[in-house]
């Protein structure tokens, strides 16, 4: 009788605390706040780019139509060692357009990852009292400078913005999979942030003073890792700075991403993103506590089916405990769907919610222990640059 209620408890509680937060997120979304800064900062949209000849001039004609005053923003492209025509290209278009700038990196310093350090460069030549962030394969409104700008008042230090993948084929489930996955992603994100507890941001969509980023050191404490220069900064800045931080929620300042077309790649992808897990522990414990609850619970999840093989009975506690889970995820992502106007990826919950069993469990262990490749270089590659 004690061990299995030692077991229930062990199932139950880790199922509890997520749905909990899947509430507590979904409460969050309700408390989203309009930008009222009315001032127009120079702005500097900083933008490392590494082989993106497709996909880099298509962001600067949506640069070029922004509806913010010319002379009140710069764009800066920094060339990650690019080994395609990126440089070209955007040489070119500064010639036609002259508030952009193209810098070049030829060699990464010992200690600095490469996006890092491309990244340190174009803040070090920005003018801009605000420095935009967006990845070169994205795609922006006329109105994003404007709307990101707007949420800069004199006590706001970062601004995250949401990000949204654009399904370019509707047959593929991976590309609508992962849709579905990355507004969940930010629909939490944006929660916990209204609700005052900044856990992450996407170099998709981000803004911050350069102030802020002068007064945590930059990059300088991070600078090794290959990734992070997202999440890990706008931790950086939560903990050793005043600065409020805020979710740009209006939808003048969505941003989108193109997919990744294939699942190897979507799965590096995602183990890259959950490398920066073990470092959490010391840079936010309450993050990490709560990441490590998610992939806990899962485990949870997998354990239950087995012992289902061997105890029958306990199906419906496995089945009742999945329910309840799988309602609080719907409870926040039928909102966030309609709130993002992503309605039509509401279809894809019921695979999503079965996927991330599997997903969840590789992606975790993964961040941890298995390799992955990005822009050409390889985890291990990366660390050697940046050693």
């Amino acid at each position: 009788m004690a061990s299995s209620t030692v077991i229930l408890i062990i199932f139950w509680f880790p199922i509890l605390l997520y749905t909990v937060s899947s509430l507590f997120f979904y409460v969050g979304l309700h408390r989203r706040r309009k930008g009222e800064n009315e001032q127009q900062h120079f702005v500097s949209v900083v933008i490392a780019a590494r082989n993106e000849e497709e996909q880099i001039p298509e962001l600067l004609d949506n640069l070029k139509v922004q509806d913010y005053p010319e002379d009140r923003f710069e764009v800066i492209v920094v060339d990650d060692k690019s080994t395609d025509r990126t440089a070209e290209i955007i040489r070119e278009y500064s010639q036609r357009w002259p508030p952009l700038q193209l810098l070049r990196i030829t060699e990464t310093p010992a200690n600095y990852s490469p996006k890092k350090y491309a990244l340190t460069r174009g803040i070090k030549n920005a003018q801009g009292e605000v420095i935009l962030s967006v990845d070169a394969d994205c795609r922006v409104l006329p109105t994003w400078i404007s709307a990101m700008n707007s949420y800069f008042a004199e006590n706001v230090g970062m601004v995250v913005g949401f990000s949204s993948v654009t399904v370019e084929d509707e047959s593929s489930w991976i590309q609508r999979w992962q849709a579905f996955d990355f507004l969940a992603l930010l629909a939490a994100n944006e929660g916990a942030l209204n609700n005052g507890v900044p856990l992450a941001a996407s170099g998709q969509n981000m803004g911050f003073r350069k102030a802020a980023f002068k007064a945590v050191g930059g990059y300088k404490s991070i600078a090794g890792r290959a990734t992070g220069d997202d999440v890990l900064l706008l931790q950086l800045i939560r903990r050793h700075t005043d600065y409020e931080i805020m979710f740009a929620g209006t939808s003048d300042a969505y941003n989108s991403t193109t997919p990744e077309r294939t699942f190897t790649s979507l799965l590096h992808q995602r183990i890259r993103w959950a490398s920066d897990a073990p470092i959490q522990l010391a840079m936010d414990p309450g993050f990490f506590t709560y990441l490590f609850s998610v992939f806990a619970m899962y485990l949870v999840v997998v354990g239950g089916i087995v012992y289902s093989f061997f105890n029958p009975g306990f199906l419906l506690v496995l089945a009742a405990g999945y329910l309840i889970k799988a309602a609080g995820e719907f409870v926040l992502l039928q909102y966030a769907t309609r709130l993002y106007e992503r309605r039509e990826l509401l279809r894809e919950f019921p695979l999503w919610t079965l996927l991330q069993i599997p997903y969840i469990i590789v992606a975790g262990l993964g961040g941890s222990f298995f390799n992955y490749s990005w822009k050409g270089r390889t985890r291990k590659e990366a660390k050697e640059i940046g050693r």
